[in-house]
């Protein structure tokens, strides 16, 4: 599995869409700040979020955000944002339905809430 990087521009982006969906405030200059550590060996998959520590495994998550999608492959991907007891993101979930790998990820004008 790989060790604590920088979020891709797509994370960035979901991270953006599903906070902002959840009325959640962002620090300034989040991005420069985030670093993510992947929970699984997928390559596009579900992430912890680092703003102050390293150890968000052990924390209570709340969720707070969510939306889906459908794949190239036509199986649908969901995504989910947790927040911290503070309130701060701590994790990004996406998980493919088929638990196959996620292809590629839409445009967020292709999202549609879980829950209409």
């Amino acid at each position: 599995m790989e060790s604590i990087r920088k979020p891709t521009s797509d994370e960035i982006r979901i991270i953006s869409y599903l906070a902002e969906k959840a009325k959640c405030k962002l620090e300034a200059s989040w991005e420069s700040k985030l670093m993510v550590k992947p929970i699984t060996d997928m390559e596009i998959g579900p992430v912890y979020l680092l703003f102050q520590s390293e150890d968000v495994e052990n924390k209570k998550e709340f969720l707070v955000s969510d939306c889906q999608f459908c794949d190239t492959d036509n199986v649908l991907v969901v995504l989910y944002l947790l927040v911290d007891e503070d309130g701060i993101p701590c994790e990004l979930d996406m998980w493919k339905c088929d638990d196959t790998p996620i292809n590629a990820i839409p445009s967020c004008d292709k999202f549609e809430d879980i829950y209409p």
